[in-house]
């Protein structure tokens, strides 16, 4: 079955890359990756690594893919609108319930992605 991001993806060896290049299509699956965790969150805070969103979105090979993720994630954490904790290996993102960010995600990520265009 085609999802509507099929258009952004292509396959390799049997897994789903995100074309190299297409930072939009980077950016909205990253946005809608974490409506989805906001939306299924049972919980008061949502928090993942770039490992993760890597391995959810399918570019773990992918170094550019990797590297736009991860400066959206400091941009939005520069802005105050995800937490980040730096103690570990790895830096570990966060969203509280009542946040923002969890309000725009909510809203759809669509909403979230705009909160980041126009500045915070």
């Amino acid at each position: 079955m085609l999802n509507r991001l099929s258009r952004f993806k292509k396959y390799r060896g049997g897994r789903t890359v995100v074309v190299k290049g297409d930072v939009r299509a980077i950016r909205r699956r990253l946005f809608e990756y974490m409506w989805r965790r906001v939306l299924l969150a049972r919980g008061n805070v949502v928090s993942f690594t770039l490992r993760k969103i890597k391995r959810a979105l399918g570019v773990e090979e992918d170094r550019d893919a990797g590297a736009e993720i991860r400066a959206v994630l400091e941009a939005l954490a520069k802005r105050g609108l995800l937490e980040v904790d730096r103690r570990g290996r790895a830096p570990r993102y966060a969203v509280r319930r009542g946040s923002r960010l969890w309000r725009a995600l909510a809203g759809g990520a669509e909403q979230a992605e705009a909160l980041l265009e126009d500045g915070g």
